[in-house]
């Protein structure tokens, strides 16, 4: 009996210390920098938002704030082209419902919304911005994009950041862009864009583990920082606490198949190892840079 006490002891004792060291090894990921609060989003008036994203996972680094805007009040409607995978859409469609009024898919005439080009080896790394007509069905669908402003009428728009895509996809840049473009040419209703962003700590930690541990492929990031000749993401602008939504953003990130998960433990690491309350404790807000269209 004496021998099992201390051998629960040392292994209670072990596990503690194993989850010391991870708990200290995921802190490195918490972003340093301060960012003041946002303000505009709790004094609008006509509360409705249009999330604009070329995939429908892209949006889990906002997620916790259109959780909080559609518990506020807000009418949120989310737009992404469709997967053409029935279970992914599905599944899709039942994470969303846990954070925001209604998630839809578009085509464009039946057609796919990316020209195919034999010469882009990887879909998802970076092509310059200047070729985008000729890979993108661009007129087509900024064409839909503007019915679907005009017919919601959405005071802001979430999106990725225009100059990078998030991590230099450029399916997110060219649509980011376009809604710059779009919203640039006639705001109508449109008064911000908030673009989801990280702050430099942020991507310091994470985008040199990505490289490392995807060494075989290339990387979008690194390859788009050179291409377009910048520096990373955006700097953000504001900031939203998002930890009162945290059960909701869990549930969204947790409702999606495998594959996408996936593809979300690569930006938000390791937050299906702890409970919402705890990981997002850690990393309780979302980042934006914001557009103001005057």
């Amino acid at each position: 009996m004496r021998k099992l006490l201390i051998f629960l002891t040392v292994a209670v004792f072990l596990a503690l210390l194993l989850l010391a060291a991870h708990i200290i090894y995921i802190h490195k990921y918490v972003p340093t920098e301060k960012f003041p609060e946002d303000t505009y989003l709790s004094k609008v008036e006509v509360k409705k938002a249009l999330v604009i994203s070329a995939h429908d996972d892209d949006i889990c680094a906002m997620s916790g704030t259109i959780s909080k805007l559609n518990k506020a009040g807000w009418e949120i409607k989310q737009l992404c082209f469709d997967s053409k995978d029935e279970a992914r859409n599905e599944a899709h469609l039942k994470a969303a419902s846990y954070i925001l009024d209604e998630a839809s898919f578009f085509e464009i005439e039946g057609l796919p919304f990316r020209i195919v080009d034999d010469s882009i080896q990887y879909t998802w790394m970076p092509i310059p911005k200047e070729t985008f007509p000729k890979v993108y069905q661009k007129e087509l669908i900024k064409d839909e994009l503007i019915k679907m402003i005009i017919e919601f009428k959405p005071t802001v728009i979430f999106s990725l950041d225009n100059l990078l895509g998030g991590y230099g996809h450029p399916d997110h840049t060219f649509i980011s862009g376009l809604v710059v473009e779009i919203c640039k040419e006639d705001k109508r209703t449109v008064e911000k864009i908030y673009q989801s962003v990280f702050p430099d700590s942020y991507e310091e930690g994470l985008f040199p583990d990505l490289k490392n541990r995807a060494s075989k492929y290339p990387s979008p990031y690194y390859a788009a920082n050179e291409m377009y000749n910048i520096d990373g993401m955006p700097q953000p602008d504001v900031q939203v606490d998002i930890y009162e939504n945290s059960w909701d953003k869990k549930m969204f990130l947790s409702t999606y198949l495998e594959g996408e998960r996936k593809n979300i433990r690569k930006y938000m690491p390791y937050y299906e190892h702890y409970p919402h309350w705890f990981y997002f404790w850690l990393f309780d807000k979302e980042y934006f840079r914001v557009l103001e269209l005057k």
